[in-house]
């Protein structure tokens, strides 16, 4: 998790980062911080906290407010990731649960 939430600050315009994850509770770690990171969010809290801001704020009527314009980190590649082939499940039964995961990060604007 500390990895994840240094990432973007570590990474230089055009590099990609691959993580294996290797069980659903990690993939999902991962699957939430790169989405929040495709919409210009640094964490899945910083996402979550955002989005129930711009919640309340319609609720109330707030219109007129403006917020900064939030600009992706990059972009996942591909979306989803990538599990193994049935030809290598079966040289390697314990890839089955193993899940790789890309992201490419843009420039900033």
């Amino acid at each position: 998790e500390e990895l994840l939430s240094s990432l973007p600050q570590l990474m230089d315009s055009g590099s990609c980062a691959g993580l294996i994850s290797f069980h659903s509770l990690e993939d999902r770690l991962v699957k939430r911080y790169f989405r929040a990171w495709e919409q210009g969010e640094s964490s899945p809290e910083a996402k979550r906290a955002r989005e129930k801001k711009r919640w309340t704020e319609t609720q109330l009527g707030l219109f007129g407010v403006s917020e900064e314009d939030n600009k992706s980190f990059g972009q996942e590649m591909p979306r989803g990731g990538i599990v193994a082939e049935e030809k290598e499940l079966k040289i390697n039964p314990r890839a089955r649960s193993a899940r790789l995961r890309g992201f490419r990060f843009s420039s900033p604007a």
